[in-house]
């Protein structure tokens, strides 16, 4: 008879070397958002309203968009090889210095830098010039 001690022990082993292997042979499953997919994104789940900004972060992974709405901030990110989006409220958007920071609430997200790039004018973002040049937005 084998001893609980060492099966518990022996099986998770072996359910770890399961899960690796599946994960080597299936490899990564990442969306990367691009202008086009971004777009095909919310023709589909924001049919009727106008895209205004699309901001891609530089690992491709979230992208921050505004749109002519009464709620206009959306962060669409990847999750896993889906697109996910959920709402951002203009109240929690502050400008500083040529970056948009996105702080997480949980521990399983972290916080989100976008970068505006050097020939790009933040200004139109918040519906007003931007006078300053970081936008952080807390939520």
């Amino acid at each position: 008879m084998i001893e609980p001690y060492i099966l518990t022990p022996s099986a998770a082993l072996a359910v770890l070397f399961m899960v690796l292997f599946i994960r080597l042979i299936a490899g990564s499953r990442n969306a990367y958002l691009t202008d086009g997919n971004v777009t095909e994104f919310l023709s589909k789940e924001e049919t009727s309203i106008e895209l205004q900004h699309l901001l891609i972060s530089d690992d491709n992974r979230y992208a921050l968009i505004e749109l002519k709405d009464k709620d206009p901030f959306r962060l669409v990110r990847s999750f896993g090889d889906k697109i996910v989006m959920q709402s951002i409220s203009p109240e929690d958007l502050k400008s500083k210095n040529q970056k948009i920071r996105i702080p997480r609430k949980d521990i399983s997200h972290p916080a989100i830098t976008f970068q505006f790039p050097k020939d790009y004018s933040p200004t139109g973002w918040l519906g007003s010039p931007i006078d300053k040049e970081e936008i952080e937005v807390f939520g």
